[in-house]
This record gives structure tokens, sequence and C-alpha cells, in this order.
């Protein structure tokens, strides 16, 4: 079985990271590293099958803005893989650990980085507003690791944890960890979904189209995302009315409307259990920091 190096890796100026944008085939073979992988699903779909050091095996289906590590002693390959392309956080073990010891408050650092978790899924997914909020931290961590000037290595450092704190300290996504494999017809439906997130959405509707009954719809779609069809139409509502408050000077009755949402009311009182907050303070606040 294959081993990949971080040794074999580019890494800028010794320093043992390096982030990748890798196409994949429809399959691959299976293989561990010497080093710890954050990977980042950027694009398509497939199968992801990770075993253990004792020999057990988990196989779940990933989409893109699923994030998940490999740790040592681990083993994984991907197969049906369709349009696939992810990010590759590629992380020396003596490097990371010099971090550990300020990243165990992260609120899942256990399921994504103890040397001793729970052989499960382990898995984010990061709705698409906040999976270009983690993209955007790979490129700042890409570009402070291919720079050249004096301060790099502490500009690298920074950017990692951003990276790290930004994906996994609970405010991004939702956490799974039950194996599923799902079928193509449930991955359009998700990916209609995220694309018009304002449209009506129809459960049953749905699940006629999967060829599968509401419940089964229900079940797979809670274990593919982590959270409920409606529950995920919600929260992608709700980011898009969010990215209008930033980019737009449209009312918050016309961001409501346009969001899916039936009204203002509506809208604020989802938006303040969310994020804590009303549209129209979130707004003031987000320009008054934009200044």
């Amino acid at each position: 079985m294959y081993c990949y190096s971080i040794k074999t890796m580019k890494c800028p100026q010794g320093i043992p990271l390096c982030v990748r944008d890798s196409y994949q085939g429809p399959t691959s073979p299976m293989h561990g590293h010497d080093y710890m992988e954050i990977a980042i699903i950027r694009q398509g779909y497939g199968e992801h099958t990770i075993r253990n050091d004792d020999g057990s095996e988990l196989r779940t289906s990933v989409i893109k803005g699923d994030v998940f590590t490999i740790l040592n002693g681990e083993h994984h390959y991907y197969r049906t893989c369709k349009n696939f392309r992810l990010y590759n956080i590629c992380v020396g073990w003596d490097y990371f650990d010099r971090f550990r010891p300020d990243l165990q408050p992260l609120k899942h650092y256990r399921e994504f980085f103890s040397p001793d978790r729970e052989f499960k899924v382990n898995m984010m997914h990061l709705t698409p507003v906040f999976f270009q909020e983690a993209e955007n931290a790979v490129r700042k961590l890409t570009q402070a690791l291919y720079g050249n000037y004096p301060s790099q290595r502490l500009a690298v450092q920074i950017a990692f944890l951003e990276l790290l704190y930004i994906i996994f300290d609970g405010k991004l996504g939702s956490l799974k960890n039950t194996p599923s494999l799902v079928a193509e017809r449930l991955f359009n439906t998700i990916a209609a979904m995220e694309a018009c997130p304002e449209q009506h959405f129809s459960i049953e509707k749905a699940a006629r189209e999967s060829s599968m009954s509401v419940s089964s719809f229900a079940h797979k779609f809670k274990e593919t995302v982590g959270v409920s069809p409606t529950g995920y139409c919600i929260m992608l509502r709700l980011e898009k009315s969010r990215k209008m408050l930033e980019e737009t000077d449209r009312s918050i009755e016309e961001i409501a409307v346009a969001s899916g949402f039936c009204d203002s009311n509506y809208l604020g009182r989802l938006f303040r259990k969310r994020y804590g907050t009303t549209p129209h303070r979130y707004r003031k606040l987000f320009r008054k920091h934009a200044d």
C-alpha cells in the first residue's frame, strides 16, 4: 500500500505544509500519508472509503462543501467520482503538534484532530456562502506559503490557524458522522437548492424526483448534509440574505422576499436566531467594520 510523504511535496522555505488543488479521477488507490491531510471538496461528488489501522473501513458519499481529515494510521481512497476536485492541505505532524495545545478548545477538535478520536465518518458540510469563506482562507494560506518576505513563516502560521478556526470552530457548517451512500439524483437536488435557495422547496416533489419516499428522502438528506431538508433550505436562504445585506442597499423587506422568506418579520426572527442580531444591526455593524 502506497504511503505519501511530506518530504516529496513542494513545501516552500522548509515549512512542512502545502496546499494542493487536485482533480481526482474516477478512482484512486488505497494510500496513507506520513502527514495529516485536511480535505475540502470543492467540486463534484464521489465515494470515500477510510480504513483504520485495525483494518475496519467506513464508506460514505462526499459532495462539494464536505471537509474531513486523514490522521496517522488511517488510509483512504476514492471511487465512482464525477467532476471531482478538492483542496488537500498537507501538514507535517511535528509542525501541527506545535499548535495542538492552542487548538484543543476548537469545538470540533476531537472529531477532526484528536489521535484517539472515535472511528467515524467525522465530516463537516459547509453551505455555499460559508464554503466561500473557507475557500478564501485557503487562498490566503496559499499566498502566505508562496510569498517571499522576511515574515513569511509568521504569515503562514497566522493563515493556517485562521483556516482551522474558520472551519472547525463550529460556525460554518453541520457535523455528520454517519456513513451514507447517496444516489446521483439526490446530489442534483442538493445542487439545485444551493443554486436557487429562494425558490419554493417541496420535499414531496424532491422525494418523488429522487425516486424515494418522503421519509427515506429526509433521512438520506440529513445523513448527506447533516441537517434536515427544511433546515438546510432555511440555512441557504439566511446565507443569501446575509450576503445581500453586505453587498446591496435593498430594504430588509425586499431582501426577505428575494431570499425566499414570506416577510421581513419572519426573516428577522430566523436571522437573529442564527446570527445573534437583527438584519438591520448586522448591516450596520458590517459596514462600520468594512469602513
